[in-house]
């Protein structure tokens, strides 16, 4: 839907366009639909109100009867009780009819509900001579009421007003005769508010369709924005953000960090073009992507050719040791599967650790979600420490494994900034031939 979008943006969105010219109906079947079904919810309550209220006017003729019809009121209330109110009412009650059989029926029961009273009382003449002189004023009433207060669509408002209109002519040449200046100022003023009913009716149906096109737009410049942010943040952290919340800022008591780092890249980089190169590092952290999110973790950030993901934040899992240890296995299987042909020799290095961490948002712009503490630097220290092809672990991941993975002892090794630190290589998901050493 893009196009209507454009069109609204350029100022171009009107009936010989994207409208039938008549009806003014989307000419795209599937936005018309959407169009209706959106008026439907947003308009029962109005639509039940309206012909409530219409059902109340009829009420108040009744005074006007007995004023110009002193000698024949009563026939005339009969005529209310029997047409005007039932066919007013069941539009009313219509109005609480299921979504899809309302957005179906409405206007067709609306303009029923309203028409075939309008159009009695308009050929009421034909029966009550009295009423003659007054009811041009009567016929304007109706016009103004089809055209306004019960929510026609422009099409349907339209019809009502032509058979209201061809009920009073056919109640002036079938009825008793009248004076030709009566006819011709009764004719005048009921042809005058039909016009001007059209004219604030045509407008009212493109001014809501106008108003549904712009809403579109801003529900798909916002359906981008927010996958935008869910592209950058968390959706639980986005919701924050939207909110207002400031600053985000939690502590988590215990998460496993992971970081990989693709190996041999930079010799690589210097054979490949610059748009292959691209393309390949795409490819890589592309498939790290979707199997980060198969394995229902946190993709923090991509530094460089490294790429860092987090277990238990910001949705805390009591298995993040677990998730953490099989998406490392996935990631590298993945390389080893890309690394094929002229990208022989690629590998990826990886390094977990387990423990608390704090993590906000930070920014203003290109802001971004991140994890801060010591667990994080020991994560990339298994990994800056570790082996190509390999996967290095914490003696804290290895407790909360807790046998789930075979690994193999390393021993101890020299850590920059943390001194001599144990470590295990996980090996696979089979925890029978496991080895804590």
């Amino acid at each position: 839907m893009a196009w209507y979008a454009g069109c609204v943006r350029a100022g171009n969105v009107d009936a010989s366009t994207r409208q039938q010219p008549l009806t003014l109906s989307f000419t795209v079947r599937a936005l018309e639909d959407a169009y209706r079904r959106e008026r439907a919810i947003t308009g029962r309550s109005a639509w039940r109100r309206a012909y409530r209220n219409v059902a109340i006017v009829w009420l108040l003729f009744a005074g006007w009867d007995w004023l110009v019809a002193p000698h024949d009121s009563h026939k005339l209330w009969l005529m209310r009780l029997l047409v005007a109110l039932p066919c007013s009412a069941a539009a009313a009650l219509f109005g609480y009819a299921k979504l899809e059989t309302f957005t179906r029926w409405s206007q067709l029961v609306g303009a029923i509900g309203f028409g075939v009273p309008a159009a009695v009382g308009a050929i009421s003449p034909v029966w009550f001579h009295e009423l003659t002189p007054f009811i041009a004023f009567y016929v304007v009433t109706m016009q103004c009421f089809a055209h306004s207060a019960i929510l026609l669509r422009f099409v349907y408002a339209t019809a009502v007003s032509v058979v209201v209109l061809a009920a009073y002519v056919a109640g002036i040449a079938l009825g008793p005769p009248v004076a030709r200046v009566a006819i011709i100022n009764g004719m005048c003023w009921a042809l005058l508010a039909t016009m001007i009913g059209l004219l604030i009716s045509r407008s009212f149906d493109q001014f809501r369709r106008r108003d549904f096109l712009k809403k579109r737009q801003l529900e798909e410049e916002r359906a981008k924005s927010d996958a935008l942010l869910l592209n950058i943040l968390p959706p639980s952290i986005a919701e924050r953000l939207k909110r207002g919340e400031q600053p985000i800022a939690d502590r988590f008591d215990e998460v496993t960090v992971l970081f990989a780092d693709v190996v041999n890249f930079t010799p690589l980089a210097e054979r490949l073009t610059p748009e292959r190169l691209v393309e390949v590092l795409n490819l890589i952290f592309s498939t790290f992507d979707r199997i980060t999110q198969e394995h229902a973790l946190e993709k923090i950030k991509t530094i460089g050719d490294a790429y860092m993901v987090v277990g238990g934040a910001p949705t805390v899992r009591p298995d993040h040791a677990r998730a953490v240890a099989a998406l490392a296995l996935a990631l590298r299987d993945a390389v080893q599967t890309i690394a094929v042909g002229e990208l022989e020799g690629l590998a990826v290095r990886i390094g977990v650790h387990t423990g608390p961490v704090v993590a906000g948002v930070i920014g203003q712009r290109k802001f971004s979600w991140d994890l801060w503490g010591d667990t994080v630097n020991t994560a990339s220290r298994m990994e800056s420490h570790g082996i190509a092809g390999e996967i290095q672990v914490s003696a804290a991941v290895v407790d909360r494994l807790e046998g789930a993975h075979r690994l193999s002892p390393r021993g101890e090794i020299d850590v920059k900034g943390k001194g001599r630190m144990p470590a295990w290589l996980l090996e696979s998901r089979d925890a029978s031939r496991s080895s804590t050493g």
